[in-house]
């Protein structure tokens, strides 16, 4: 039994990265979208803060677009 070690740290890399930039869209999504102590959200605040959350689901569609075969059979 062979293991590619290469091969396996390239995945796990590739998979830490792509947690960390997930975590930091979603922390970044609603921190937008906090009103913080005024209790109102600025316009451009909240089209954007629903715009990094919606770019986050949508990496996460596309992961499990790519775990699932069925989608891409």
């Amino acid at each position: 039994m062979h293991i590619d070690f290469a091969a396996l740290g390239l995945v796990a890399g590739v998979t830490l990265l792509a947690c960390v930039a997930l975590v930091t869209l979603v922390s970044l999504g609603a921190r937008l979208l906090d009103a913080g102590a005024s209790g109102s959200v600025a316009p451009a605040r909240r089209a954007g803060g629903y715009a990094v959350l919606g770019l986050a689901g949508l990496l996460i569609l596309f992961g499990l677009y790519l775990v699932i075969p069925a989608f891409h059979s």
